[in-house]
């Protein structure tokens, strides 16, 4: 699983045990100017020295950040040469680290709210029962973060920073609004906001997610439907999956308990796809060309993903934090958690379906129905092995 995927993850299902506790979360979704390319470089080196790097590698890393220069080629002709005295290369792989390092305390001056950070992407959120109440405490957590922004010399674009409520249909009757200001700018609200890829909704149904991926998926076979006749059949399934499926795999364990309305229309969109690779008529049965292309159905294939991100959360227990709010039924025996991979979950109690839309929940649940032969494997490979066939013999019934 991506860690884009794996951030997103973790900030819905804070979202559903929210809304399981009949709460509304408050969503700032920050937006930085050139975050990379105004790094302070002398605040970059108190912060290395204070996470304990050496003289030596402090010495090394100034010396990587110190007189860099560049120009600009334009038009036959080059421009003066300028030094650089900010920010962090990009292109490398010390970039994303030394602005991960740069902002890693940024979640320590939030006082209730929590925050989620990919790279220059961070989302704070908070929940409250009610929206006075939210306003007011977000707007204090919103205020830590701006002073934080100031002190670290980075910039924030008020005018692309965007908020949304996110809940439950009944407590979104009221229409709650948000009144967030930033420097005496308003904060706009939405009803839905772009976050990683991914279109997020403030009831979480993921309605205009699938309406985008089926866009996507759709423009996407319509160019591959011209070039076919260039192809020969196996490049047309190769570019099949690197181009059409790598839309609907992209984070599908954050969005997969969408409706089964949104399920078949993606269905019907894949069977489109299955007849180019087969190069069927519009007759051909479903079941047989899924089988013959050894391609699972769509909800099969969004299940199968979510299980292999379980899988990776247990062996690998990383992310940890997800690890560790797994309960395995192995504890309430002591046995080690390492003999849970061939075990069952002991599944929360709930109040209402919120919590039960979760990831966490979604994946225990089904790794309970699994048979123990293939939950009791020992390598990724082995497990995605028979997984693959027993979602396949499942495409057959379902």
């Amino acid at each position: 699983m991506s860690t884009t995927a794996t951030a997103l993850t973790q900030m819905v299902d804070d979202w559903y045990k929210d809304m399981e506790e009949r709460k509304i979360i408050g969503v700032v979704m920050l937006d930085f100017t050139a975050a990379f390319d105004i790094i302070d470089h002398d605040l970059l080196l108190k912060k290395l020295e204070y996470y304990g790097f050496s003289r030596t590698a402090l010495l090394w890393m100034e010396s990587y950040l110190s007189d860099r220069r560049q120009l600009v080629y334009f038009n036959g002709s080059f421009s003066k040469v300028r030094v650089v005295e900010q920010g962090v290369p990009q292109g490398s792989c010390l970039g994303p680290l030394l602005y991960t390092i740069f902002t890693n305390d940024l979640p320590t001056v939030l006082d209730k709210a929590s925050i989620s950070m990919f790279a220059d992407d961070s989302t704070v959120y908070l929940a409250g029962t009610d929206i006075g109440d939210l306003n007011t405490k977000l707007q204090r957590e919103l205020q830590l973060v701006v002073n934080w922004i100031r002190n670290n010399k980075l910039i924030l674009n008020v005018s692309k920073t965007t908020c949304f409520v996110v809940g439950t249909p009944f407590s979104l009757l009221s229409k709650p609004k948000l009144e967030l200001t930033i420097e005496q700018n308003s904060v706009e609200q939405k009803e839905e906001a772009k976050l990683l890829g991914v279109m997020i909704d403030s009831r979480l149904c993921w309605d205009k997610h699938v309406q985008k991926l089926l866009t996507k998926m759709g423009n996407t076979l319509a160019v591959i439907k011209r070039c076919a006749k260039y192809f020969t059949p196996q490049i047309v399934k190769q570019v099949l999956y690197a181009l059409f499926f790598s839309h609907l795999d992209y984070c599908s364990v954050v969005w997969s308990n969408t409706s089964s309305t949104n399920i078949k229309k993606l269905q019907v969109i894949q069977n489109k796809a299955a007849r180019l690779a087969l190069s069927c008529g519009f007759r051909s049965n479903v079941d047989s060309m899924h089988e013959s292309l050894s391609w699972f159905k769509v909800e099969n294939r969004l299940v199968y993903s979510l299980m292999v991100f379980l899988y990776n959360v247990i062996t690998n227990k990383t992310p940890f934090i997800s690890y560790a709010k797994l309960s395995f039924s192995t504890d309430t025996h002591y046995y080690p958690t390492r003999h849970a991979v061939g075990g069952s979950f002991i599944l929360p109690i709930v109040k209402t379906k919120s919590i039960q839309r979760s990831v966490r929940y979604r994946a225990m649940c089904e790794w309970n129905s699994l048979p123990n032969t293939i939950k009791q494997q020992n390598t990724l490979y082995g497990f995605k092995k028979s997984l693959k066939k027993y979602y396949l013999q499942r495409n057959i019934y379902s």
